[in-house]
């Protein structure tokens, strides 16, 4: 499994990159709008109309409607996700392709820096990189992907410099350094990298290339403060840094890993000097041990919260390890040979980057926070597969695959719950009457178009008689305390064998905290409903 390049040679090779984009699209294809998506799809369209003005639209993605300047994101990523839905509709299948454009660039290049720095084992790396929760679940209709694949283009314009002009080089890596920047501020830790690169290289005509990423954040900077009067870079709300706060980003960083990548485990024999623990041996162990306890939970001979514990601590183990497996591969390359210009330190640089501006700014952790920083992870790792022999490569890589399926066609129902609800229940009710709902996530977008009313809690005014559906579980705005509900009754969507490995229904892939895994065992109902009727309304 191993190429050169992707000329002649490689029909291999393109046949699993193939294979891998078009598992990951149709995953994807038909798959509920969900979690973010609406946020998105309503910002888009708010600037299909006003294409001049951004930032100025209003989303209701809380309590009320707040201006879309005082959200996180800049919004180039609206705009494509605007031009698409106007050309073709804001609907899941053109727009679910448009964003398999992205899914395809992540995979293509990162099997390209993959054969850059680990020829023999780049396609197997890719592998590991495709077939895992984060990518495969956290593609929707969500900035990860896209943001991903930027800084993937980014990375390898620098490590493959010498292949064209340097100018060239240098200047395509600030370019999609720029345009990942107007989709998300999370890759700023690569504009230091464009900075400190050169310098190491020595290489100092190539630093002028960071002024085009400087310059569009300044000439944004300029568009923000004449549309709305702030600078939005500059205006974004700020974690009060304390001990505990770094402490509890770093550990939940180190979890989101460890339920990410299932090799790091078996190459524990290596780490302890141990050659005589037959790799192949511990992998069937442990694999049979993890599907026996996942069997057993799902029989009812193990209680599901027992069961979730040893996920926790099996997480915790194997996302040690694997940083564990990084240092200690990171110094062997500099006991080998050491330089500081070398592609090693581009990718130290770049993992911990990364790694520390999510651990110190972000607002919460997650698996789609985690992917960003999985191709250095993988990357400076990837010697230690060298050690490993071919079936338990194999084995590793056929838990990777049953696992990420077994959590994407799991999302796929979780997000399915909230389309097809928002129709029937609708369906369900009195022609006549208002049917006002709270919640976001792609519930948002559905009810919205089953003909339901977003309540707004300055804006809305329920009467008597009216309805209100109320979903369990899921980021939602509160009702006035002077509505007063009756409740008429609860609808569940059942939980059942293709949902057991889930992150439903508290949505733990795309936010992850200590009291849950990024993704668990769960025989819990998916989605819940309460549907209310408006008993009275104080003055």
């Amino acid at each position: 499994m191993s190429s050169n390049s992707l000329g002649a040679g490689a029909v291999s090779d393109r046949a699993v990159l193939c294979l891998l984009w078009l598992l990951a699209t149709g995953l994807n294809l038909n798959k509920a709008f969900h979690i973010d998506d609406t946020f998105h799809l309503e910002a888009a369209q708010w600037i299909a109309q006003h294409p001049l003005q951004p930032m100025s639209g209003y989303i209701n993605w809380g309590g009320a409607s707040e201006q879309m300047s005082q959200f996180n994101q800049p919004p180039l990523y609206f705009y494509a996700v605007a031009c698409v839905g106007e050309l073709f509709g804001y609907s899941e299948v053109p727009l679910h392709l448009f964003q398999s454009i992205f899914t395809f660039l992540c995979i293509f290049f990162f099997y390209r820096i993959a054969v850059v720095l680990h020829e023999k084992q780049a396609l197997l790396l890719t592998c590991f990189f495709v077939l895992n929760p984060a990518f495969l679940v956290n593609q929707n209709l969500m900035v990860d992907i896209p943001l991903l694949s930027l800084q993937l283009l980014c990375m390898y314009m620098l490590l493959t410099s010498e292949q064209r002009p340097h100018w060239v080089s240098y200047s395509l890596a600030g370019v999609f350094l720029s345009i990942a920047l107007l989709i998300k501020y999370t890759t700023l830790p690569l504009l230091v990298l464009l900075l400190v690169v050169p310098l190491l290289r020595r290489q100092y005509a190539m630093l002028l290339p960071v002024l085009i990423p400087i310059g569009v954040l300044v000439g944004w900077s300029v568009i923000n403060v004449a549309e709305f009067g702030a600078v939005h870079i500059l205006n974004r709300p700020a974690n009060t840094l304390s001990f505990y706060l770094i402490l509890r980003m770093a550990a939940l960083f180190t979890i989101c890993l460890g339920a990410l990548v299932p090799y790091f485990v078996v190459l524990v024999p290596f780490l302890t000097n141990t050659p005589k623990l037959n790799p192949n041996f511990l992998t069937v162990v442990a694999i049979a041990g993890f599907f026996l306890l996942a069997l057993a939970t799902y029989f009812g001979l193990l209680p599901v919260k027992l069961a979730n514990w040893l996920l926790l601590l099996v997480a915790v183990a194997n996302g040690i390890i694997g940083i564990i497996i990084v240092c200690k591969e990171t110094f062997r390359c500099y006991l080998q040979n050491f330089k500081l210009a070398s592609d090693t330190t581009i990718m130290l640089l770049w993992l911990l980057g990364m790694a520390g501006f999510l651990i110190l700014f972000a607002p919460f952790m997650a698996t789609r926070h985690v992917l960003l920083c999985l191709p250095p992870i993988l990357l400076l790792s990837g010697k230690a597969l060298y050690y490993l022999p071919d079936l338990t490569k194999k084995l590793a890589l056929l838990c990777a695959f049953t696992v990420s399926m077994l959590l994407g066609i799991s999302d796929w129902v979780f997000a399915d719950a909230f389309r097809k609800q928002a129709f029937a229940i609708k369906e369900s009710l009195p022609r006549q009457v208002r049917v006002f709902t709270v919640g976001n996530w792609g519930w948002q977008w559905y009810s919205r178009k089953a003909g339901m009313i977003p309540y707004n809690e300055k804006e809305s005014e329920p009467k008597v008689g009216d309805y209100m559906v109320i979903p369990q579980h899921i980021a939602q705005q509160d009702v006035a305390e002077q509505i007063r509900l009756v409740k008429q009754r609860t609808i569940t969507v059942n939980s059942h064998a293709l949902t057991f490995f889930s992150n439903a229904p508290h949505a733990s892939l795309y936010t992850s905290y200590e009291q849950k895994n990024p993704w668990t065992f769960s025989k819990e109902t998916v989605a819940s409903f309460d549907v209310y009727r408006v008993a009275a309304v104080a003055e």
